[in-house]
């Protein structure tokens, strides 16, 4: 059985079971970055007495907003998928948007005001190219986004050599 990442507590029930069961734990080599989404989930789940930060909220809102423009602009023959490669993407967008400018997003989704062209433009002003309109611009996207959390992290891909 495979489970993802959201299932740490699973995991620890599975392996600390009286029944014997063989669990291990695998990760990816792609650096794996959790949504905010995903991260208020788990707040949920390992902080329960601690309050939100209101940069998470405000992060996980753009990450919703972003989901909802995926799935309009995406091409009539394309069907979203909610990859991991989906995952980066919303996430690297969302990191561009501070808590005032979610505050100016809200009052123009508040206002039924927000487009995909408006938010396009939104995004065109945060220097990010307009929302993808299929899973291999989405894929691209990641594949960028990868190699630029690798370069900074110091980690260069090296080619194989067939050696």
């Amino acid at each position: 059985m495979t489970i993802g990442s959201l299932h740490t507590t699973l995991f620890r029930d599975l392996a600390g079971s009286p029944g014997g069961l063989m669990v291990t734990r695998s990760f990816s080599e792609k650096p794996y970055v959790y949504t905010h989404i995903a991260q208020l989930q788990r707040h949920f789940m390992f902080n329960k007495s601690k309050p939100v930060e209101r940069n998470l909220l405000a992060k996980a809102y753009i990450e919703v907003l972003s989901g909802f423009a995926c799935d309009i602009a995406f091409e009539e023959h394309e069907k979203l998928s909610r990859s991991e490669d989906y995952n980066l993407y919303v996430r690297d967008v969302s990191d561009n948007f501070s808590y005032e400018d979610v505050e100016n997003m809200f009052d123009i989704v508040k206002a039924g005001d927000l487009t995909i062209n408006k938010f396009n433009e939104i995004l065109r002003s945060k220097g990010i190219a307009p929302i993808p309109r299929t899973d291999a611009d989405i894929h691209a996207r990641a594949e960028g986004i990868r190699a630029e959390i690798l370069r900074k992290a110091g980690i260069v891909k090296r080619a194989h050599l067939g050696r």
